[in-house]
């Protein structure tokens, strides 16, 4: 599993956290408890330079294109996440990218939905994370989508009844060669 892009952001955060208070105390700032000197802009007393480590480099492999995906899922760009997640089988193995492309073949509304790819998505992140913590969510998904299937059946069922009680209002015969 790419590594957790929550925590690459974290750390990002507490690196540029730790910058910002120590440049703050060494250069004199009062509010972080800095000495300052006595003219402004002049940082007090032995003011020595400090070496801020650099950030550790981030996996460049998967971690962007996640990003990218859930950037892409928030703004609606459903097609997009499916292309992305399709033209890239290492994805295929990531929890996250699964998950996303998923979503965004269960959303309704765009030429990529298809419900039935989306249950297969789904079904196959249970089985390969079954210890995801989205697993509420997935399962609500599987049974939305099944819920769908299920009233989409039931309508061509009465739209089919209605074309039949309509011939035979009309003094047809029904399409079925019922009389």
């Amino acid at each position: 599993m790419g590594r957790n892009p929550d925590m690459s952001r974290i750390r990002h955060l507490c690196h540029a956290a730790a910058f910002v208070a120590v440049v703050a105390v060494a250069g004199g700032c009062a509010v972080f408890g800095g000495g300052g000197g006595d003219e402004p802009g002049d940082p007090g007393p032995a003011v020595q330079a400090v070496q801020v480590p650099e950030p550790e480099p981030a996996d460049t492999t998967i971690e962007p294109r996640l990003g990218s995906m859930e950037e892409r899922l928030r703004a609606g760009d459903y097609g997009t996440v499916l292309a992305t997640y399709a033209a890239d089988s290492t994805l295929h193995t990531n929890e996250d990218a699964t998950y996303r492309a998923g979503v965004a073949a269960a959303m309704s509304g765009h030429p990529g939905h298809d419900p039935r790819r989306a249950s297969n998505l789904f079904e196959r992140l249970l089985r390969e994370h079954p210890n995801t913590s989205r697993r509420l969510e997935i399962e609500l998904y599987l049974d939305l989508l099944s819920q769908n299937r299920d009233l989409r059946s039931t309508i061509g069922r009465l739209d089919r009844e209605l074309k039949q009680l309509k011939a035979i209002d009309l003094g047809q015969a029904p399409e079925d060669g019922r009389p």
